[in-house]
């Protein structure tokens, strides 16, 4: 019966592919660790499967950590309310890597949140969070690739979470002794994809990617 269990995950993880879901997706890559009055880079990898006409990425950054730059250029930039906003039309609209740099104040402490979402109408309009990292502390945690729920041991349960975390049915709570985010990323490359959750599978089969 365990068996059956496993092969219907593998089954699952398998059949589901990102592309199918969406034309667009966006991943935030942030530090691990971030020192109060310093500034701090992140990375927002957008991948576009299928061009819509035109694009908008929102990024929430924490109140207080005004911006320094960003490339490419920002179209606004609210402080009030942390909002950055680029702007993509027509044949601009592509995969790429969103860069900004933010000053983080001397009284920071503690995690700090990041949200955002893409819009893009193909052909009705979309609305998708921004994958990838959420949150950041001034204390790091540790990464340990492939195990999503600490434990210390890569079980088809890591699996499970990493491709829930990638349907956006499981956030982790911050709480975590663990860097979830980064183990759930079992190839690092920014995103969580079923692809991962399929690599952390395959470790606990012995039969790594």
């Amino acid at each position: 019966m365990r068996k059956i269990g496993y092969f219907a995950i593998l089954l699952v993880i398998i059949l589901y592919d990102n592309s199918f879901c969406q034309s667009v997706s966006a991943s935030r890559d942030l530090p691990n660790i971030y020192t109060p009055g310093t500034n701090m880079s992140s990375k927002i990898i957008v991948a576009v499967y299928s061009p819509p006409s035109g694009l908008i990425v929102n990024e929430y950054v924490p109140l207080g950590w005004n911006l320094v730059s960003a490339n490419p250029a920002y179209e606004s930039y609210d402080a009030q309310i942390g909002l950055i906003k680029w702007l993509f039309y027509s044949g601009s609209v592509q995969s790429c890597t969103i860069t900004y740099t933010l000053a983080v104040p001397s009284s920071a402490n503690g995690e700090k949140i990041f949200t955002g979402n893409i819009k893009y109408n193909n052909p009705n309009h979309i609305e998708v969070p921004i994958g990838g990292d959420t949150k950041v502390s001034d204390t790091q945690k540790i990464c340990i690739k492939g195990d999503t729920n600490c434990d210390n041991a890569i079980t088809p349960g890591d699996a499970l979470l990493a491709f829930m975390i990638y349907l956006g049915s499981h956030t982790p709570s911050g709480q975590e002794i663990c860097d979830v985010l980064c183990a759930s990323d079992f190839d690092s490359s920014g995103y969580i994809t079923p692809g991962d959750a399929l690599c952390i599978f395959r470790e606990f089969l012995a039969d790594p990617c």
